[in-house]
Parts: structure tokens; sequence; C-alpha cells
């Protein structure tokens, strides 16, 4: 087992935030000519008529000026390809991404809506530090009558499992799942008494990382439920 890991069976975990939180025209030109020329000779004093010439004047065309337009072609843009974000889970493999959204929406639950009776629809039933942890801290907001309001559900982004104990019988082996979630908002959170007066402000560095938490899971009877967990941010 890595250090981590027993580590993890032993410490403290993202609950503690919580515990601790207590303390664009065209151009047209017209020409037009005409001239009539008249030319008159004087005929001999034995012509008895003048004789009288014309010239016309030779017609005038229009000029026309036409004005070319070319069509301007705008580039096609190139199709912009996009690459899947890697799998959370292998074929055959349990949904670890639903799994542990499911386990950390029902936490949130619980903080929501504090009930010992429920522990076990998070946590591994008997003694191990998943009870120690969020059973100590479900028990003590029941104690006190607390509740914590304003909290979303954490999105989970990615769940990959990082470990698991091959060694030890179906029953007993458990799986080492690489949670992230998204930055919770925790600008409305807050722990109330029973009238609704607030007791704590739940707060966080807004420029924090996205958190990461690794949970050590069991696949019970029930379902998978958390052992262990422990809980840190993205560096």
């Amino acid at each position: 087992m890595r250090p981590t890991t027993r580590r993890i069976l032993t410490a403290t975990i993202s609950a503690v935030v919580l515990l601790s939180a207590c303390s664009s025209g065209d151009d047209e030109a017209d020409a037009t000519s005409t001239t009539e020329a008249t030319t008159t000779t004087a005929a001999p004093e034995t012509t008895a008529a003048a004789t009288t010439s014309t010239t016309a004047a030779p017609t005038t065309t229009e000029a026309t000026s036409t004005t070319s337009t070319t069509e301007a072609t705008i580039p096609t843009q190139p199709a912009t390809t996009t690459t899947p974000p890697p799998p959370t889970t292998n074929p055959g493999d349990p949904n670890w991404l639903e799994i542990t959204q499911g386990l950390l929406s029902t936490l949130n639950d619980l903080r929501a809506n504090p009930d010992l009776g429920r522990i076990g629809e998070y946590c591994v039933a008997g003694e191990n530090s998943c009870q120690s942890l969020h059973g100590t801290e479900v028990q003590r907001l029941v104690e006190e009558n607390w509740r914590v309001v304003g909290l979303d559900n954490p999105v989970v982004t990615r769940a990959e499992v990082i470990e698991v104990a091959t060694d030890l019988p179906d029953a007993a082996r458990w799986h080492q799942v690489r949670v992230t979630t998204e930055p919770q908002d925790l600008s409305e959170a807050r722990i109330v008494d029973s009238s609704g007066e607030t007791v704590f402000q739940l707060t966080r560095d807004e420029d924090a990382p996205p958190e990461r938490l690794d949970l050590v899971l069991l696949n019970t009877p029930d379902g998978w439920r958390v052992l262990a967990s422990d809980a840190s941010t993205e560096g």
C-alpha cells in the first residue's frame, strides 16, 4: 500500500473544511455634337440662279463608359477539430464519475439535513476513517441543531482509479479513486442554527485551483461506499 493510501486511511479529509469553518455607381458620360456648314458660291452673270450646297456634319456616336466590378471572395475558415477528453473509466469498469458524483451529493445532503441514521449511505459501516470523520461531523451538526445552507452539490469533472488492492478478497478489495471537482461557490454557504441564524460563514480562496479528492471505495451489498478520503487542491 502506498504511503499516500496509509495516510488517507487515518487522515482527516474534505469535511475538515466544514468542521474547521466552525472555528462600401456607375459613371455615364454623354457627348453629342452636331455641326451644319453652309457654302455659297456667286454665279456668273449669265447664270440665272445661284446654287446653294449644304454639307451635313457626320453623325456623332454617344460614348459609353463601362465600369467593371470584381466580386470579392471571402476565404473559408478551416474546420475546427475538437478532441474529446479522455474517458474517466475503461470499458467494462464501473462508472466512477457517476458513482463518485452520487456519493458526494449524498454527503452534501447529509450536511444540509443532518441525520446520523443515513451516514451509511456514504460511509462503509463499522469503524473506519470515513465514519470517524464524517460520522463525527454529522453527529456534531445533529447535536448542535445546526445545518449547512446555500451550498450547491459539488460537480465532478473527472474520476480515475489510481490504485486497487488486488491482493485482497473481492469483498475487501478497495479502489482508490482520484476525483476532480469544480470549485464550489461558497458565496451563500453558511452554517445556521435551528432559528436560521448564521453561526459560521463558509469561505474559500476564489483563486484556488480545482479541488481534488482521493476516495478509497469499497463495493458493499448496498453499493459503493467510502472507506476513507483525503482532500487537496490540484497544483
